[in-house]
């Protein structure tokens, strides 16, 4: 279900980082696999951080990650980073915080009085 909603390049960038994290091609993502990738690209701050992440992802509680959970963690991290970019340049917008966009904020944001003719 979760690979429906990515596009055809995301899925071969998620299939391929997959492969290479299945250090032994059993088609899960073992604790040990997921630790060495974390070492390896300098993300792990501790073994109980990592914990945590994988019994998040472990969606089925079998202590391992399947492409399934994988993909689904994957297509969850980039719809958080997209509505955490979102969300800032809201605010950043939004001038007086009230959590709506006035005209004058509009106006300010794509020209300024250019917008009244």
């Amino acid at each position: 279900m979760a690979t429906f909603f990515a596009n055809k390049e995301e899925k071969e960038k998620l299939s391929h980082a997959f492969k290479e994290l299945d250090i032994d091609n059993n088609g899960v993502l073992s604790y040990d696999e997921i630790k060495v990738a974390y070492e390896h690209a300098g993300q792990i701050n501790s073994v109980q951080n990592l914990d945590e992440m994988i019994k998040n992802i472990d969606t089925d509680g079998n202590g391992e990650v399947d492409y399934t959970e994988f993909i689904a963690a994957s297509l969850n991290r980039a719809s958080i980073l997209t509505q955490e970019k979102l969300e800032t340049a809201f605010k950043l917008i939004d001038k007086d915080g009230n959590g709506n966009l006035s005209a004058d904020e509009l106006k300010e944001l794509f020209g300024g009085d250019d917008m009244d003719n």
